[in-house]
């Protein structure tokens, strides 16, 4: 067994990791299902960067789920990404898992989808770092690798982040508040 606080060093070094919070276990798993299956809100934030959207479970269909999002909108989910969550819930998607778009864009088939006001843009060398401004006021970040092929959107664009179902997944919404104090206290 092996204890860190390196979010990075306990998924590079672990065949199977616990997320722990306030000396109970959120989660344990594999770190590529933990990362991309998170079962909390809690772990969500704290493996990574994450966009979490509220919304409410709807019309159910063979293989995905619709989630009506509280700011407009809806999203598909792969049932078995719903982590028997009730019908409130928090829809995620990772940063790296979306393309950022002008709003004009046709959506890809079968693609989720929401509209932004581009509020920041950050060059970070190998990769662009977007912060959108979504639906309802949330705020959503982006991550798209520097491909140099187009110039980089600009803050005050409208734009639409696009993403695969596949790569949605859903938490029950914290019942007790995560606090910015406890986030930095788990991280250190």
């Amino acid at each position: 067994m092996y204890v860190t606080h390196d979010q990075e060093e306990a998924m590079t070094m672990s065949d199977r990791l616990a997320v722990m919070r306030r000396g109970e276990v959120e989660q344990i798993g594999p770190p590529e299902e933990v990362y991309e299956s998170p079962s909390t809100e809690f772990v969500a934030g704290f493996l990574g960067a994450s966009n979490l959207l509220d919304g409410e479970v709807g019309d159910r269909e063979d293989d995905t789920t619709t989630v009506i999002l509280s700011g407009g909108g809806s999203v598909l989910v792969r049932k078995d990404r719903l982590n028997g969550a009730g019908p409130r819930v928090k829809v995620g998607v990772r940063p790296e898992k979306i393309t950022l778009q002008p709003e004009a864009s046709p959506v890809p088939p079968g693609a989720n989808s929401v509209e932004g006001l581009l509020r920041v843009t950050t060059f970070v060398g190998v990769s662009h770092q977007y912060s959108v401004e979504g639906p309802g006021g949330s705020a959503l970040s982006v991550y798209a690798q520097n491909l140099g092929a187009e110039p980089a959107p600009r803050p005050g664009d409208r734009v639409r982040l696009v993403w695969r179902p596949e790569h949605t997944f859903v938490v029950r919404p914290s019942e007790t508040p995560i606090l910015e104090e406890e986030e930095e206290e788990e991280e250190t």
